[in-house]
């Protein structure tokens, strides 16, 4: 799909980290083979990565505004954190995450969903992609930075971030933005850099997709959507008579799925009835459990608005502030990356487009740490004139690659 017709969802989160003492600068990447997908520990994984997703999401929520999230992106980027961890920041992290097993079967876990989750074919694609950014003087365990390479295909890059935060943000930001096709260029800001920056972990999932079904053109026309005090805008509703997906009803709620081209992802369109929408997003992990209980394949009419939405979410604010984590910022406890590490902060950023032809989505996490210092109409119908909660999904392992919600499309 175009870059003008497609849905964008980019998501960012930073982890900053300085140590006490310098080291050398980042040698060359070491060379490693990926293991074959083990997906003995994925479920697990991905039961807890979409649980610790929905949770900042709600948490993330600002009052009439448009906010979407990238479980999978937050996860990778804290992810290759724990890979390092220690003592009560490795168990925060396990706490918060649900990470499954321990040590090696865990980094398993995280390569098998990485791979599985990844594919390149005709209409769709999915790029997950790590990194590591080091200052200039502070050099990682070799053991993590192998455990980086192997396991999350991570290779290290050495930036002036603690002498020249400016330079160390455009490089970082211009590697953002090659890999999420430009769709994420100012992430990072040279205030999050000071004289102790050592480390920044940085993922980016980018999707790409078409939908199975294109909605047609010609059949996009402006409607009424209503906003949650009452008033209405008018964006233009895309319409598609005899849409193929599965559906279901629910106590206050009507759901349905979009599946795009291959099969392999899909969009999950959850309409709350008329004045329920609070209470149904506040209660959005039991609801979808009731949706995957519920859904059943169906020949339905679908009416979805065009969009594009932004927002971006200080993570650790959110974590510490909103849902009372503990034990993992400013907290020493990161011995398998270098000495006198914990993790400082950690941001979100998510851009949503959606339209006829499909979805363009992107996600990036970056994690720094800081040293203590026609026919007949289907009887089924999802008519999105009212704000509604979208779920972009993995369907082979039901892994959540974004979740957000539509309040003003206009």
């Amino acid at each position: 799909m175009g870059p003008a017709k497609s849905l964008a969802t980019v998501g960012a989160a930073l982890l900053a980290a300085t140590a006490l003492a310098a080291c050398a600068p980042a040698n060359a990447d070491p060379e490693v083979d990926r293991p074959a997908p083990d997906a003995t520990n994925l479920p697990a994984l991905v039961t807890g990565i979409n649980a610790s997703g929905l949770a900042l999401y709600l948490a993330a929520r600002e009052d009439g505004e448009n906010t979407a999230v990238s479980p999978v992106s937050i996860a990778l980027a804290f992810g290759m954190a724990d890979a390092g961890a220690s003592d009560s920041v490795a168990v925060a992290l396990e706490d918060f995450f649900g990470f499954p097993a321990e040590g090696e079967a865990r980094l398993h876990a995280f390569n098998a969903l990485e791979q599985t989750i990844s594919s390149e074919g005709d209409g769709e694609v999915v790029r997950i992609a790590n990194r590591i950014f080091t200052d200039s003087a502070f050099e990682p365990r070799d053991d993590y930075r192998t455990a980086l390479a192997t396991y999350f295909g991570a290779g290290a890059e050495a930036v002036p971030m603690a002498t020249n935060g400016e330079a160390a943000a455009k490089r970082i930001n211009d590697w953002i933005s090659d890999r999420t096709e430009g769709l994420i260029e100012d992430l990072v800001k040279p205030e999050m850099f000071n004289d102790l920056s050592r480390a920044m972990l940085a993922n980016t999932v980018y999707m790409n997709a078409d939908w199975e079904q294109p909605f047609t053109a010609e059949a996009t026309s402006p409607h009424p959507f209503t906003l949650l005090d009452g008033s209405t805008v008018q964006p233009d509703m895309m319409w598609q008579h005899g849409a193929v997906g599965e559906v279901v009803t629910g106590d206050g709620w009507v759901a349905a799925t979009k599946p795009y081209i291959g099969g392999d992802r899909e969009m999950l369109i959850v309409l709350p009835d008329a004045g329920t929408f609070t209470a149904v997003e506040d209660d959005l992990a039991a609801v979808l459990a009731q949706i995957d209980d519920g859904l059943t394949p169906a020949e339905y009419i679908l009416a979805l608005p065009k969009f594009t939405a932004e927002s971006s979410t200080d993570l650790r604010e959110v974590m510490e502030g909103r849902l009372g984590v503990t034990g993992l910022f400013d907290v020493v406890g990161l011995d398998g990356i270098g000495p006198e590490l914990s993790i400082s902060s950690a941001a979100h950023g998510v851009k949503v487009i959606v339209d006829e032809e499909g979805t363009e989505a992107a996600a990036a996490t970056v994690v720094g740490m800081a040293g203590t210092s026609a026919p007949a109409e289907p009887e089924f119908q999802l008519i999105a004139d009212r704000p509604f909660i979208y779920v972009i999904r993995d369907t082979a392992t039901d892994a959540i690659l974004f979740v957000g919600r539509v309040l003003d499309p206009s």
